[in-house]
């Protein structure tokens, strides 16, 4: 009776982990737009920029947020690849995003894409004006996080389903061949 409980247990960890390997995989693979800011990626508030996007939704009312999806509106954009000039808000000086997102007619948010803009003080005096190098305009492609937690993910449930197959398959093995069958040479003398 244990031996089939943990039989069950086995197929129930390998299916288990495949599905969540197949779910990861398919994760990783779901495109997300990429956001570049030009000409800079730091600045004063109250500096334009623009937020450059490829590959969003065509579908759906494109929106740019400061900080995060539900953060302050910058402006809006259309079509699958756009440019639009929006001015920095108010903030402290510090690392903020730059957020571009799908709003669907339901009000749901599609994909997103982040860039990062750094806030420095007006006169240069922030931590971007130490650098003696131009600042490359930052650019992130939002999936790339939940990418490495997808595939994360799906290694680690094949790895589960591999391993229930191998401790399956050693099970047999050690019942079959661990005790001698009756009559044979070994048992008797």
């Amino acid at each position: 009776m244990a031996r089939r409980h943990r039989f069950r247990a086995v197929v129930v960890a390998w299916v288990l982990g495949s599905g969540l390997a197949a779910v990861g995989t398919a994760w990783a693979c779901v495109p997300q737009p990429l956001v570049t800011i030009s000409p800079r990626a730091s600045g004063p508030v109250g500096s334009r920029v623009t937020v450059n996007v490829v590959g969003i939704s065509n579908n759906a009312t494109n929106e740019i947020r400061w900080i995060g999806i539900d953060g302050p509106q910058l402006g809006t954009g259309n079509g699958a690849v756009f440019s639009t000039t929006v001015t920095i808000p108010s903030a402290p000086d510090g690392l903020y995003a730059v957020v571009v997102l799908e709003r669907m007619a339901d009000g749901s948010v599609g994909s997103t894409g982040r860039a990062a803009f750094l806030v420095t003080a007006a006169g240069g005096a922030g931590p971007a004006s130490a650098r003696s190098d131009p600042i490359v305009p930052a650019t992130h492609r939002s999936s790339s996080s939940g990418a490495s937690l997808a595939f994360a993910t799906g290694a680690v449930g094949l790895l589960a389903g591999a391993a229930g197959g191998v401790l399956l398959t050693r099970r047999r093995r050690r019942g079959g061949s661990a005790s001698p069958e009756p009559g044979s040479a070994s048992g008797s003398t």
